[in-house]
């Protein structure tokens, strides 16, 4: 009995000895190892405002800019939904002072997409209540999108509009500032609609790495505009 506890006790002394042989070759393969892993922020986010000007010099309004949507004889507001003037050109909010950026706040390489929701409503009045109801519009309601020409419209296959370049911020105080939807045509004038329009509006943004990011997190092998190549 004695002969075989003793051969069980260097059995186990032996695999101990094999253990501590592998976690010190793996301890010392990483210590020589070149691999770098580089740990970064994906950080964007979209910043609405109305911009028009006054006086000769051009004013920014970017509080209180929610919409407000009314059911019988109470209201309510829709974070995230901005209002959108589509009948008064002296409305702060009118369609032509409507401004969208993006921020860039990444410390690494980034692609990013957005996806605009519009819905155009109508409001009435029916004894003495206010209703507001969906109305249908044909296409898109005309913004100045990509003033820059840095973004690719897909919107009729999937809703997005993707940034075509690579993005990245400036330096750890300074965001890259894009600018998503700009100045009113020049010298154009936006039609206007019947006074009990107004226009919702909404945006959806999504990031994701340069590196592997469009292929793992949006299903896509390749860019979507043409000739685009690798990501």
């Amino acid at each position: 009995m004695k002969k075989y506890f003793l051969i069980l006790i260097g059995l186990l002394l032996i695999l101990t000895l094999a253990i501590a042989e592998i976690m010190i070759a793996y301890l010392t393969d990483s210590q020589d190892s070149d691999n770098i892993i580089t740990v970064g922020d994906i950080d964007v986010e979209i910043v609405v405002y109305f911009s028009r000007y006054e006086n000769g010099e051009p004013k920014i309004y970017k509080d209180n800019l929610d919409y407000v949507a009314q059911v019988g004889s109470d209201s309510f507001t829709k974070f995230g939904v901005c209002r959108v003037s589509v009948t008064d050109p002296t409305d702060v909010q009118f369609i032509e002072n409507f401004r969208v950026n993006v921020i860039i706040k990444s410390s690494v390489d980034t692609y990013f997409r957005v996806a605009p929701f519009e819905q155009l409503t109508i409001t009435y009045e029916v004894k003495g209540k206010i209703r507001e109801v969906a109305a249908t519009e044909k296409g898109y309601m005309k913004f100045n999108y990509d003033p820059n020409n840095i973004f690719y419209d897909n919107r009729i296959a999937d809703g997005f509009l993707y940034c075509r370049n690579k993005v990245k911020r400036n330096d750890e105080e300074n965001p890259l500032v894009l600018n998503l939807v700009g100045e009113y045509f020049e010298g154009e004038s936006f039609a206007l609609f019947p006074e009990q329009y107004s226009l919702q509006i909404g945006f959806i943004i999504e990031a994701v790495q340069s590196k592997n990011g469009a292929q793992m997190c949006w299903g896509l092998e390749e860019p979507p505009w043409p000739g685009g190549g690798e990501w």
